[in-house]
């Protein structure tokens, strides 16, 4: 079943390993996203969740958001219902299509 909810922004959590720092600040965190940008790029084939990612005279910035619309750094998180993971540290993507989540 899917539903496409007007205002909502599909987003992932992503577990870190151990030894991988992030700062937690805002360049750090747009390079992240500036990677995943790629990345997805690549993966999607140049269609993005909107905009015009696939070039033809539009805003790069704004094709480019298509894919990724942002990351955050979370320290404090852990898994649900005492599941002993080794993850602590986790990253959460906001991308464009809730399509893009498993070719991240």
């Amino acid at each position: 079943v899917a539903a496409y909810i007007h205002g909502y922004t599909p987003y992932g959590y992503f577990g870190l390993p151990d030894g991988f720092d992030v700062d937690g600040s805002e360049e750090n965190l747009a390079e992240i996203r500036r990677f995943l940008n790629d990345r997805l790029r690549e993966k999607v084939g140049g269609r993005g969740g909107g905009g015009n990612a696939a070039g033809g005279g539009g805003n790069d910035d704004a094709a480019a958001s298509a894919f990724c619309h942002g990351v955050q750094y979370f320290d404090d998180h852990a898994s649900i219902m005492g599941y002993s993971a080794t993850h602590t540290k986790f990253l959460k993507v906001f991308v464009g299509m809730p399509t893009m989540i498993p070719k991240l």
